[in-house]
């Protein structure tokens, strides 16, 4: 994780950044991507007007991000159902007893908490 002020000039408060996403650049190489403030305030209006599903729409409005690099920052970054932080006592055990059991529906809906944590 790196240390990155919001906002074009810099004046506003410095925020953690969560998450860089790497682009193509013209010479071939790769280089980081820097969400900022307003992108991630745009992507959000956008998936809450269009849904999450046509992500090359969405990334249409949103210069500088690919479709993958707006799928990837919604569901892995402000997705307001990602789960963050330690998991429970109570995901721990059905961790445990999922392993346990095998593929069942409860194994199946541990699977789901589990990936939103990723």
């Amino acid at each position: 994780m790196s240390w990155w002020p919001r906002g074009e000039d810099g004046d506003e408060a410095m925020h953690q950044d969560t998450d860089s996403d790497v682009a193509e650049q013209k010479d071939g190489g790769k280089g980081k991507v820097k969400w900022t403030q307003g992108e991630d305030d745009k992507l959000k209006a956008l998936v809450q007007k269009l849904g999450s599903n046509d992500w090359k729409h969405i990334a249409s409005f949103i210069p500088n991000h690919t479709e993958q690099q707006c799928q990837h920052r919604w569901f892995k970054v402000l997705d307001p159902e990602l789960v963050k932080g330690p998991w429970t006592k109570e995901e721990d055990e059905k961790v445990g007893t999922a392993s346990v059991t095998g593929p069942k529906p409860e194994y199946l809906q541990c699977l789901a908490t589990v990936f939103t944590h990723l």
